[in-house]
């Protein structure tokens, strides 16, 4: 029986592949097109078996096995597929191992699988670190059975295979959005980190992906799609910028601020009764000078035809108009949480943790159109939760859905409608109602995490999240991700 034995890494291991590497080009010269060092061995620092495993890309695996006495002739001996389909693998060294070969056709998806892995973990030390420790205890422990060996190994390979593959994808995002103009306003990336004390009371995996960070004026998801909307102000040669929402709208602060630090006049509808005085938001939208126009009523339509109208008058005066409805939620301002589905993607291949879940507060339908138009890009495969605090379920799912076709339409791309999904239920009487979940949720926040929410948004997303762990909706191993979008000011009304 071979003994399975893991060792600390050898310099040498490279120099060993470089040799085989000339012998292989020399002997499958006109089949081999790229020879790959490929496995543990090929990352520096990684204890491994001292087996150099090597991938070849070859023309055909036909014109591969009509080679294989020049493989033995070097000391391989050929095994067919051993297992793999559309493989050839070679062992070099017997009973004392030296040498796997992996050979596919080029093209073949297994090459991306294997190079992609290695090169994640040769960019994640702890990572790496992680699966030398694993390596260790199941050498230890496998009695050299090359079976259990591998089996005992297999979740964290696998795990980390899909998010090396991720991460290679999420390039697709990245480079789709350079040709967009962006301003820099949002302070990014904003932290993800664990729910430690929450996570422990209910028995679940929770995080928190911190978008009440974002900095510019004072925080907020709406940061992030404002970026992209007033960068296309500038380009498009705007002066003056119009907002629309109610009375404490946390997109108009920040679209106030915004502007103002573009150098752009800026304009705000706002709806609701006008108040004796000023707090919160309204407060703040006064102090980046923005020029407020009351509507009073609750009725989001009517925000937007005043809005609409005020843009005729302003352009009457000669003003080059730049028009937000209300949350920014364009096509343009949803490319905001595209980037940000990038953003968490790769904090979830450097952090090691596979989100299966994310939920956050909707409204407007900006937020959630880019997260699902991301998860579609990237090929992330777990489940996003909309937690409606305005529209019922039929109305917002029905606004997402026409604003990812839109976002998906700009980025020429596709999504799957069945990724939209909205759970109205923890939206109370009407927008902007206080619930007792809700207030449950923020004071578990406040005291247990030292995170403060809001009763408008936040604060009802994170009491879905808390509620569901407590019915058991989370799989016993599930990490979820709860996006807190801001809106902290409201507590100060």
């Amino acid at each position: 029986m071979r003994k399975i034995k893991v060792v600390a890494y050898n310099p040498l291991w490279p120099v060993f592949f470089n040799t085989e590497q000339s012998n292989l080009k020399d002997k499958l010269e006109g089949t081999a097109t790229a020879v790959h060092h490929i496995g543990s061995t090929a990352v520096p620092g990684l204890a491994a078996k001292p087996i150099i495993d090597i991938l070849v890309e070859v023309t055909s695996l036909e014109a591969l096995d009509a080679l294989n006495d020049k493989m033995v002739s070097i000391g391989y001996v050929p095994l067919g597929e051993n297992g793999i389909s559309g493989r050839r693998y070679f062992q070099k060294g017997g009973n004392e191992r030296t040498h796997h070969i992996h050979a596919f056709a080029v093209g073949d998806p297994n090459i991306t699988r294997h190079l992609m892995f290695r090169d994640y973990l040769r960019a994640n030390q702890d990572i790496a670190d992680e699966y030398a420790d694993l390596k260790l205890r199941v050498a230890a422990d496998c009695k050299n059975d090359s079976h259990k060996y591998c089996e005992d190994k297999d979740c964290f390979v696998k795990k980390h295979e899909r998010l090396s593959l991720k991460g290679k994808t999420m390039d697709l995002i990245s480079s789709a959005l350079k040709r967009f103009p962006k301003l820099n306003f949002s302070i990014l990336p904003t932290p993800i980190h664990r729910l430690e004390r929450l996570s422990d009371m209910l028995g679940a995996d929770l995080y928190c992906k911190r978008d009440d960070l974002t900095g510019f004026a004072m925080g907020g998801n709406k940061n992030r799609k404002l970026d992209f909307l007033i960068a296309e102000a500038l380009e498009q040669g705007k002066d003056t910028v119009i907002g629309v929402g109610a009375n404490q709208s946390n997109f108009c602060r920040m679209a106030a601020g915004c502007s103002a630090a573009a150098g752009l006049d800026v304009h705000l509808v706002l709806g609701g009764k006008k108040p004796e005085k000023d707090t919160g938001n309204l407060l703040l939208d006064k102090l980046f000078g923005a020029v407020i126009h009351h509507v009073d009523t609750k009725d989001w339509d009517a925000w937007e035809e005043q809005g609409k109208e005020l843009k005729k008058d302003l352009e009457a005066q000669g003003k080059k108009v730049y028009y937000l409805p209300v949350g920014g939620s364009t096509p343009t301002g949803a490319l905001g949480y595209v980037s940000a589905m990038d953003e968490i993607v790769k904090q979830s291949i450097s952090m090691g943790v596979e989100f299966q879940t994310v939920i956050h507060a909707s409204s407007s339908a900006g937020t959630q159109s880019g997260l699902v138009i991301g998860k579609a890009m990237s090929g992330w495969t777990g489940d996003i939760t909309g937690i409606g605090v305005a529209k019922n379920k039929l109305q917002l799912e029905q606004d997402i859905k026409e604003l990812s076709g839109q976002t998906a339409n700009l980025l020429d791309t596709e999504y799957n409608p069945a990724d939209i999904f909205v759970d109205d239920s923890y939206a109370g009487e009407e927008y902007g109602a206080r619930t007792e979940k809700g207030t449950e949720a923020i004071e578990l926040f406040a005291q247990k995490e030292g995170i403060i929410l809001d009763h408008v948004y936040s604060g009802k997303a994170a009491a879905a999240m808390i509620d569901y762990a407590r019915k058991g909706r989370f799989g016993k191993n599930d990490n979820v991700l709860f996006i807190h979008t801001g809106g902290n000011i409201e507590i100060f009304e």
